[in-house]
């Protein structure tokens, strides 16, 4: 991490933006475990006027070097000119798909920024309330009362699934499937680990 001589200043202006910016809406949807996040574009639409007011801006550059893409994230007090230059996140593709190429962009950039600004995606409202209305429909079991014979526990597979394979390829081509596992180190889709998924998903989407 590099950064200017001093970064009182900035840290002020930090503090000051951080205690304005509320954790931002989870809009865009994963449709196979319908789980949600914040699109890049509607994070940026959140923040970037707040940080402004305070006099801060940032500078997210990608660049690619040895089949590496990497993202810097730069946060910058204007009136004081100091700065922090994050670390930068990398990854090493096997691809030149440039829808490829753009999801890990913005998922770095997204990544980058929430950390920064200590803030994660919620689940909107509508979403929140559907998930209430569902639990006020089950009556809830205590143990005692649950027949023992009947509590099973089933873990997940390690790999995904069959039908979890299908929808990949029902979200991206053959060849784009085949692009952004080989990303993660897969040769087919039968190796795919579970923590993974979301991650390939959301590159084909």
């Amino acid at each position: 991490m590099n950064k200017s001589n001093s970064i009182t200043n900035l840290f002020k202006a930090l503090y000051d933006a951080q205690t304005e910016i509320k954790n931002p809406p989870k809009t865009a949807v994963n449709e196979y475990y319908k789980s949600s996040y914040t699109p890049l574009d509607e994070l940026l639409e959140l923040v970037k006027p707040i940080l402004l007011k305070h006099g801060l801006m940032f500078i997210q550059v990608p660049s690619g070097k040895n089949e590496t893409i990497t993202v810097t994230t730069t946060l910058i007090h204007v009136p004081s000119a100091e700065f922090i230059e994050f670390d930068p996140l990398s990854r090493k593709i096997e691809t030149s798909n440039p829808q490829v190429i753009g999801s890990l962009v913005s998922y770095f950039k997204r990544y980058a920024l929430m950390s920064i600004l200590a803030i994660a995606g919620k689940e909107d409202d509508d979403s929140n309330r559907t998930l209430e209305a569902d639990k006020n429909k089950k009556t809830p079991v205590t143990p005692s009362q649950a027949p023992k014979d009947d509590i099973k526990i089933i873990p997940l597979p390690d790999t995904i699934t069959p039908q979890q394979q299908r929808q990949l390829f029902r979200t991206g081509t053959s060849q784009q499937v085949r692009e952004v596992i080989s990303q993660f180190g897969y040769k087919n889709t039968a190796e795919i680990k579970q923590i993974h998924f979301d991650e390939i998903y959301n590159a084909l989407g």
